[in-house]
């Protein structure tokens, strides 16, 4: 008992319950996406046997919450091993900091990926002790450890090409004390970024503080260092991680903090109460609304303080270090680099050997003192034999001093077990738990019983107060425990003889039952893995301690020359990101000096092209002629905007070798349907997100050359449409497919053909709630799932996947190389007009390109055309002039306004235009008509000779272009999917017909009672910055062949890495 006594309080021990409690936010989020399985075996550890058990573990989060753990949604999510390869191929700027010395440096990045995304770590740093705030007393090994972190982002910044402030020589290592810098503020934050349900669009009020003390705005674009907020009060980060204050004084930063969604007072639904009332309000805690926080807060702020040109880089510390990390790579058309300390992105599972915390734990003790160590391990057996004993309890009540009295000898071991995993996570320099502990128990005399050695210990450390027991199940008051019920499972668990601890191995099954009964849901422990990859990856420092137990998680090899990891082997949790101090060791210092370094490095490259925005300005490519000006349209009451259509993509075989086969759409039989049963919600955790529906797929095996030949897998992703339709029109696909000896797996979209979530059309359309889940964010989640389950199934998970799409389709091919580069290798976007949002293209740019085709065919066809509608408006104003129309255009039922007529014909010339494919070659034939009509023809004569020819004589069936209920794209135009097209006054063959949003809106609120969302597009995918990110990356790239070909077999490996795919083990 010695050893306790040294380091805590010599009053009872406080005995802590650690079951799950709803109060506590990690708790929900360990019972949702942060699984992380712990465990240990037999004699793997100083600890006695304790395998992780996702049942029993699902059960608890079950009971408290109601939820069960999605134990792979982490690693789905956000890459898992794939992540390595995505921050190889794209990733830059990135610091991923540890120290050896934490447990939780077993799940973290420890090795370089890249000269950009690097590990910087320490043999004796522990948990986030780099961001601590530095004093005079830090070791050298940690100053050295914030010096090369310091150096990084000097390297970062010195890149960037808008100069800003020069640096200051003087570091403030006192600014966090000043408390008056930061001013707190809140934001009006959007519940639910991925959904449209009516209660998506409830807000809430999110904290985030501002310090702009070192600032050197705008002018100079001085960069704006982004904390992101982990299962804490804000206020808790901004006065422990003392680093980012220096970093800011050092690079003329401005420093903003977010509070994570669902702590602190950042709680949705006004109140902790409400907000963990069930899993209906939990449900919209997750990192991925975390994510989408940060970025829409992020973008705002800058937006209001015109620092657009100013680059972000991102910091985070253990969870908030994964946040950073992921922010980088699924953000990185607003996050320019980001400081990942002690983030263990890789504990998820089959990613990390499940005992690996608990084994750096035991070597921390053990490395530390050898005798300290094996006293930890025999005392399990002393705790279960005395507990046996008659009142064995109550003596081991008395001995420990605990609080309350003991009801298990299991409830005691469990504290210990935490006081000890703490005190390895945490073991900083200044404080040196670790030793204080073992020379407490070292020193309490040879003779001394060995729970009386290990109370000493406790009595060092925490005095003599009595012992608070924690509970540590799960708690559905705990956020952190919803969490690892849903999404971030992390399986810790340990064997017989691998540890210092009893064997406790990871029960994913009894995990997940704990969770339904806590929370009423299941893990989903598989997610992070496909939702978490990112891409563009660059930039990120992954900084590490490998004294941290959760370092074996993170990363500790560079990925790329820009995806880096940075750690110390002394370092521990979190480190380097804590306030440096005068007494900070020089592996510290220097891990800090490199982490400045890599982050200069990236500024110094950073660019923001100045975009010609006349580029973007259709009118000025293709001019049209002048003319008299159009009279005043009136008001209309159908939205102004464009339905997509599926492409017609007709296989020709031109340019194709004559041994494709371009007949292959024809024989139907060669294409298997299936049905995958599809998780309704991929993004939040409420009761109603676990439902199922069935996703139609299709798989065409004919060309493929297998598995074994690592044969690719083209995926077309379905858009607004019938999946069967997709494969009868677009043939090119097939004959790719022949091309490439490649698999064909065509995914239909949520909400379309026979995908329908709730059964049936009739219900998924029945009103808001049921269209809630209908997005784009959620079907590019459909399409991973489905992918990675077919590539399992078929052992083919070292076959590259190729993304195709076409129009709607096109843009989600697109955006799913970018969102899931760990799934997709490529994408090919056919007509793909991602660029068409607001504030992005010129809203006329649809209409001046019709206008232009039809003028570059016939002039005479396109000014009969512009003429038309001046005649329409004059013979619809006269006596009858309505009938008279609908005689004259053989309407299939009588007009009632002129501006139908307009609206469907209008239609008619955009259908041809969009779909003038060379063997229809619908414009000319229409121009030939009109133009052949005799020269005193009425115009409306010579329009309905060129009909004619295209779509015969049969009476004209008038289409209702006003938003309608039951079309799929009229939903996701009225949420996500807003594209502003009009056109002003003499710019198109068209009369003027303004965008107007408001009015759009309404519509859209009248009809599905939700107002669009017309800037989430851009924020979530990238609008320009996805231009700009490649940029970046091309101007990069000319250094980076350099530099390889001058390495030993360079030219060879640049033959290789440009014309092989070469598939990960």
């Amino acid at each position: 008992m010695a050893g306790f006594a040294e380091i805590y309080p010599s009053s009872c021990n406080q005995i802590f319950d650690f079951r799950f409690n709803k109060d506590d936010g990690w708790g929900w989020q360990s019972c949702t996406e942060i699984v992380q399985p712990t465990g240990r075996g037999e004699n793997d550890t100083m600890f006695q046997a304790n395998p992780f058990d996702l049942e029993e573990y699902s059960k608890e989060c079950e009971q408290v919450f109601g939820v069960t753990p999605r134990p792979y949604w982490a690693p789905i999510e956000f890459g898992g091993y794939g992540i390595k390869t995505v921050l190889e191929m794209f990733g830059s700027n990135i610091i991923f900091s540890n120290g050896l010395r934490d447990p939780y440096s077993s799940g973290g990045i420890l090795q370089n990926i890249s000269d950009t995304v690097v590990a910087v770590y320490t043999q004796e740093g522990h948990h986030c002790l780099d961001v601590s705030t530095p004093i005079a007393t830090d070791p050298d090994w940690l100053v050295s450890q914030r010096d090369t972190e310091i150096k990084i982002i000097e390297g970062w910044l010195s890149k960037y090409t808008f100069k800003y402030k020069p640096l200051l020589q003087t570091v403030d290592t006192q600014s966090t004390k000043n408390l008056e810098e930061y001013k707190v503020y809140n934001y009006t934050q959007t519940l639910d970024h991925f959904n449209f349900k009516t209660e998506s669009y409830t807000t809430f009020q999110q904290r985030y503080v501002v310090n702009s003390k070192y600032w050197g705005d705008t002018t100079n674009n001085s960069p704006i260092f982004l904390y992101m907020g982990e299962e804490t009060d804000i206020m808790v980060d901004i006065n422990f991680i003392g680093f980012v204050p220096v970093l800011a004084s050092r690079f003329n930063a401005l420093l903003v903090y977010i509070e994570h969604r669902y702590y602190g007072t950042s709680m949705p639904f006004g109140s902790k109460d409400e907000a963990y009332k069930n899993a209906n309000t939990l449900g919209f805690f997750s990192s991925e609304q975390a994510l989408a926080d940060y970025a829409q807060l992020i973008v705002d702020f800058r937006k209001n303080i015109s620092a657009q040109n100013c680059p972000v880089i991102a910091i985070g510390a253990s969870y908030g270090g994964m946040l950073a990390a992921w922010f980088r790579l699924k953000y990185p058309h607003i996050a320019y680099g980001a400081l990942a300390s002690s983030s263990p992105i890789l504990y998820f599972s089959g990613l990390t050997p499940e005992n690996a915390y608990d084994v750096v734990v035991s070597k921390d003790f053990n490395s530390t003192s050898m005798s300290c160590y094996n006293t930890i391990r025999e005392s399990w057996f002393e705790i279960d034999r005395v507990a046996l004993q008659p009142h064995g309890l109550s003596n081991l009540s008395q001995m420990f001093n605990t609080c309350l009295p003991l009801n298990l000898s299991q409830e005691l071991k469990n504290n210990l077990e935490d006081e000890y995993d703490t005190l390895a996570q945490y073991n900083t320099p200044d404080g040196n738990y670790l030793q204080a502990f073992c020379n407490a128990t070292d020193g309490a005399g040879e003779k001394t019983d060995i729970l009386d050695k290990i109370v000493a210990g406790f009595a060092m450390l925490y005095g003599s107060s009595c012992y608070q027991l924690s509970n540590l199940r799960i708690d559905k008051d705990y956020g952190w425990d919803w969490q690892s019920c849903t999404e971030m499972v992390m399986p810790m668990g340990r064997g017989e003889n691998d540890t210092m601890f009893q064997a406790d191995p990871f029960d994913l099954d009894k995990r997940s039952k704990e969770c339904e009964q806590v929370f009423g849901v299941a893990p989903r422990p598989h997610w992070a893995l496909i939702e978490f990859g990112g891409y563009f990856a660059s930039n990120i420092i992954f900084s590490n301690g490998l004294r941290d137990p959760y370092s074996p998680g993170g990363i500790l090899e560079n990925i790329s020359d820009t995806v880096v990891a940075v750690y110390t082997q002394e370092g521990h949790h979190c480190l380097d990101v804590s306030t440096p101090k005068a007494t900070d060791p020089d592996w510290l210092v220097a891990q800090r000096d490199i982490e400045i370094k890599i982050i200069e490095g990236w500024l110094s490259k950073y660019i923001v092209p100045n975009i010609d925005y006349s580029i973007c300005n259709v009118e000025a490519q293709y001019p049209v002629k002048n003319h008299q000006p159009d009279p005043i349209k009136p008001a209309l009451t159908c939205v102004s905007g464009k339905r997509f259509r599926t492409t017609k993509l007709g296989a020709r075989n031109r340019f194709m070798p004559t041994t494709v086969d371009t007949e292959s759409t024809n024989n139907l039989e060669e294409y298997e349907v299936y049905n995958y049963t599809q998780t309704l919600d991929h993004f939040n955790f409420m009761t109603e997100s676990y439902m199922t529906f069935q996703q139609r797929y299709v798989v065409n095996s004919k060309y493929w050359g297998g598995p074994t030949n690592n044969s690719p897998i083209f995926l077309y992703t379905g858009e607004e449409t019938d999946v069967m339709g997709d494969i009868k029109y677009l043939g090119f696909v097939p004959v790719l497919a022949s091309r490439f000896n490649a698999l064909l797996v065509y995914i239909e979209h949520r909400y379309y053909g026979t995908s329908m979530p709730f059964g049936s059309k009739d219900e998924a359309y029945k009103n808001a709630n049921t269209l809630g889940f209908f997005s784009s964010e959620q079907a590019l989640a459909d399409y991973a799932q489905i992918i990675l389950d077919v590539k399992k199934n078929m052992s083919a998970q070292n076959c590259p996947v190729i993304a195709i799409g076409a129009s709607y389709g096109g843009m989600l091919a697109s955006w799913f190389r970018l969102k899931y580069p760990h799934i997709a290798y490529g994408a090919l976007a056919s007509s793909a007009p991602i660029l068409y949002f607001s504030g992005l293209t010129p809203e006329n740019g649809y209409d001046v390109v019709v206008s232009k085709d039809f003028n570059s065919t016939s002039t005479s066809c396109y000014n009969t055309i512009r003429e038309s509608w001046f005649e329409i408006d004059r013979v619809a104003l006269q006596p009858h002039g309505l009938l008279y129309l609908s005689q004259m255009f053989n309407t299939c039922s009588p007009l009632n306004t002129s501006q139908e007529l307009k609206d469907n014909l209008e239609n008619r010339y955009d259908t041809m235009a969009q779909y003038d494919n060379p063997d229809d070659n619908y414009l000319q034939t229409y121009c030939n008509a009109i133009d052949g009509a005799e020269e005193k023809a009425h115009i409306f004569d010579k329009i309905l000779g060129g009909f004619a020819t295209i779509f015969g004589t049969n009476c004209y069936k008038l289409s209702d272009f006003r938003v309608s209920k039951n079309f799929g794209w009229d939903w996701q135009s009225c949420t996500e999917m807003v594209m502003p097209m009009g056109r002003g006054e003499n710019d198109t063959m068209f009369q003027a017909d303004p965008f107007d949003l408001d009015k759009y809106s309404k519509e859209c609120e009248q009809v599905f009672g939700v107002v669009p969302r017309p800037h989430w597009a851009p924020i979530e995918f990238g609008g320009y910055s996805t231009s700009t990110n490649c940029y970046n990356t091309i101007r990069e790239s000319w250094f980076e062949i350099d530099r390889v070909a001058l390495q030993p077999h360079g030219l060879s490996n640049l033959s290789q890495m440009f014309n092989t795919y070469v598939p990960k083990s």
